[in-house]
């Protein structure tokens, strides 16, 4: 991707997130992450319009993604579904379009202390290979991700860290493993290890009542030293609401090892 039309989508997507009234804030990671105050309303859908650049030299080029997602959420449990959808735009070859890999979520609250404020559980992020392998839009396995998290949240402040592994089922080759970067098998759009400890952690600040900002750092260490690479991202974003809807953007760097260079996040979510 050009830097014209870098600085031009930039451009864009922050004059449209400060257009937007304040509001709320939700984050996008390995695992999602939710700052929204409660409403107390058990759907919540989202769409996540994403792009993101990658690579050096004759390996360079850009992608851009549509997340749509559905979830229910129950004072003690919560199940969402997520279907990703990209396009990918490698340097010198023509444009790959296709969904990616579906992710079916289920979360459980275990400890809820100090009114609520203090909560902690376990969550189950499955991935399955519904995005093809070979055109770099899926990693070709089965992989759960289970997870433990906890979450605090004292206005205006608001935490969240969750630690799990991930463990692709399926004896597969190295050179197939979607975490070893110097693979033409990884997937371009979300490269990870076979098997690895994934982590993350996110601080949200409530600068108004109908806005806040976050940080957020989350990446994955593989088990297995010498098959698989250590990648470590950093992101920071704001989020606005009105009423049931809201409205997120988000930059996201990488730290170790660039699984890509940059990447803008987008996100457009109501509760009903």
């Amino acid at each position: 991707m050009s830097r014209s039309r870098f600085v031009a989508a930039l451009t864009f997507v922050l004059v449209f997130s400060v257009w937007q009234r304040p509001s709320a804030a939700r984050a996008q990671a390995c695992h999602s992450v939710d700052f929204r105050k409660p409403l107390e309303l058990p759907f919540r859908a989202t769409l996540d319009l994403l792009m993101a650049g990658y690579g050096e030299g004759d390996d360079q080029g850009s992608y851009e993604g549509v997340y749509g997602s559905f979830g229910y959420h129950a004072p003690w449990w919560a199940a969402e579904v997520l279907v990703p959808a990209y396009r990918l735009a490698p340097r010198g070859q023509g444009d790959t379009y296709g969904l990616g890999d579906l992710v079916l979520t289920a979360r459980g609250t275990a400890i809820r202390a100090r009114d609520g404020k203090l909560t902690a559980g376990v969550e189950l992020p499955v991935m399955l290979p519904t995005g093809s392998e070979s055109r770099g839009l899926g990693m070709g396995h089965v992989m759960p991700m289970p997870a433990l998290w906890f979450s605090f949240v004292r206005a205006p402040v608001s935490v969240r860290l969750a630690a799990g592994y991930g463990h692709a089922i399926g004896d597969m080759p190295v050179s197939h493993d979607h975490g070893d970067m110097d693979s033409p098998q990884r997937p371009v759009v979300n490269p990870m290890n076979r098997r690895e400890v994934e982590h993350a952690a996110a601080f949200g600040l409530g600068l108004r009542r109908d806005f806040s900002v976050h940080a957020r750092w989350f990446g994955g260490v593989p088990v297995e030293r010498g098959q698989g690479v250590v990648r470590e991202i950093v992101a920071l974003g704001a989020t606005a609401t009105l009423s049931a809807f809201d409205v997120t953007f988000e930059v996201q760097r990488p730290i170790v090892n660039l699984v890509f260079d940059y990447k803008l996040v987008l996100q457009l979510g109501a509760s009903f």
